[in-house]
């Protein structure tokens, strides 16, 4: 069997619900002890006797029969008791086995609808861990109309990413606050479960440990193009990289990009060594933007204002093949026609950084270049 199939196949088995079996044997119990009983204490024949026990269990009451000895209605008083309750714990439990068995349908459903989508993907992200920086990275790439999956085992910070994610709610919450714990009841998506929200807001998500080698070939990780490995342990991230590595190679997806987090910055190195293509500290990263905030304050409102999803810069790559036209353009010419400011350009394996206005870009260039975005009106 091969590696695809088996860490996919699923072993797993239901468990049988025989409460509403149980109720239906004792609805049986009480009718054969009712006919007996009514038989034997008022000397009425079998069908008489059993007409008697399904008017009563029924609550029916004709009034055409009665039992007329002392110990006939002694047992009708006892026995209307125990036939009302157990007739009525039959109908509870045939009713919530009902609507157990259409939410399972309508779960299954969504199981089925949700795998159908990642089956479907084709040169996907996959984002291992939610939370802080996962949720911000499914919206940027949400934003960039790229295809991901997000792989989260703790079901608080999944429903948590997904919420970010519908833009109705962080429309509300964000503008008055950033704690997202607090749920609004603006978008009625807040009320959801996790299976029904990410079906609503049509995100892909496992609702699983990343770092399971059977769960990433789950996600696609032999179509996928890039591994986020997000998790807030350093040594969850670790494992996910060294996951996807293996997987990567082993089941022939060589280009696979891996990006990790390092909350510690002694564990970089190890991250790199795992297979990580790069390896970003969010400490670093906040103490170079507050220390820029303190000393350089306009430079830090700057860059705290471009990474506002409403700013209208956005900073992206731009390749120079024989189908973008830009072969043998200037930096100039391209701003002109484009609107795009060249600030570096990859040749050669290294950057050549604020290039002249009449630098020419060559096929094979590729251009860091900040653009304008249309915002949405």
């Amino acid at each position: 069997m091969s590696l695809l199939r088996r860490l996919t196949k699923n072993r797993s088995r239901r468990p049988r619900d025989t409460s509403l079996q149980d109720a239906m044997l004792l609805v049986a119990f009480i009718i054969i002890v009712g006919t007996v009983g009514y038989a034997l204490v008022e000397g009425w024949s079998v069908t008489d006797a059993l007409y008697a026990t399904i008017i009563t269990i029924t609550t029916v009451g004709y009034g055409d029969m009665a039992p007329t000895t002392l110990g006939g209605k002694i047992f009708a008083i006892v026995f209307t008791l125990v036939a009302i309750g157990a007739v009525g714990y039959t109908l509870s439990s045939l009713a919530a086995g009902l609507i157990e068995k259409k939410q399972n349908l309508r779960k299954e459903s969504l199981r089925n609808r949700q795998m159908k989508r990642i089956t479907d993907l084709e040169q996907h992200i996959i984002i291992c861990g939610g939370g802080y920086v996962g949720k911000r990275i499914a919206h940027e790439l949400t934003t960039e109309g790229q295809d991901f999956v997000v792989i989260e085992e703790d079901e608080r910070i999944m429903r948590w990413t997904l919420l970010y994610l519908d833009e109705d709610y962080r429309k509300h919450r964000y503008r008055e606050s950033y704690d997202i714990t607090f749920l609004m009841d603006d978008t009625g998506h807040e009320e959801l479960d996790i299976a029904h929200l990410a079906d609503e807001l049509d995100i892909p998500y496992l609702l699983d440990s990343p770092t399971s080698n059977a769960v990433l070939v789950r996600a696609g990780i032999e179509r996928a193009k890039g591994v986020f490995a997000v998790m807030r342990d350093d040594r969850d991230n670790l494992l996910t990289v060294l996951s996807a590595r293996g997987l990567a190679s082993e089941l022939n997806n060589t280009r696979l990009r891996i990006i990790a987090r390092a909350t510690e910055e002694e564990n970089i190195p190890k991250l790199k060594m795992a297979g990580s293509d790069r390896v970003f500290s969010p400490n670093l990263v906040e103490a170079v933007q507050l220390t820029a905030h303190m000393l350089h304050p306009h430079t830090g409102a700057f860059w705290r204002m471009a990474m506002d999803e409403n700013y209208p810069l956005r900073y992206t790559e731009v390749y120079v093949d024989d189908t973008s036209g830009l072969a043998g353009k200037t930096c100039a010419q391209i701003k002109q026609s484009e609107h795009h400011l060249v600030m570096s350009i990859f040749r050669d394996n290294h950057y050549i950084n604020l290039p002249d206005p009449d630098r020419r870009c060559q096929e094979g260039d590729v251009l860091v270049v900040t653009t304008e975005q249309e915002l949405p009106q």
